[in-house]
């Protein structure tokens, strides 16, 4: 049974990665550069895949992963908000729940 401890964050690693794969998809349809864009939401995808596993894990180093984790989701939601796309609006509002969540931890 998973920590109750993590199940939120857990639950909101798991949207954000969900979220930054969905973006990315549109990304690249989009007709201008969005590389940048890309490639915070695959760092971001990452990040937060690596978490929920550690936190389901209980692993020790559950916690300083969620920290790394909340940063990059800031530097993620921060990039996808410079977009008026409704992919890249929908991965910064998930990025920005995963970001508070592991930042409680």
């Amino acid at each position: 049974m998973m920590s109750e401890r993590y199940r939120d964050c857990i639950a909101a690693c798991l949207e954000c990665v969900k979220a930054c794969h969905y973006c990315v998809a549109g990304d690249l349809k989009e007709d201008h550069d969005m590389a940048g864009c890309v490639r915070l939401n695959i760092e971001c995808a990452a990040i937060c895949s690596a978490t929920a596993k550690l936190m389901t894990m209980e692993s020790e180093q559950a916690v300083a992963l969620a920290k790394v984790c909340a940063e990059l989701c800031k530097k993620c939601e921060q990039e996808c908000s410079k977009h008026n796309t409704q992919h890249c609006r929908d991965c910064a509002k998930a990025c920005h729940s995963c970001a508070l969540l592991c930042n409680t931890l």
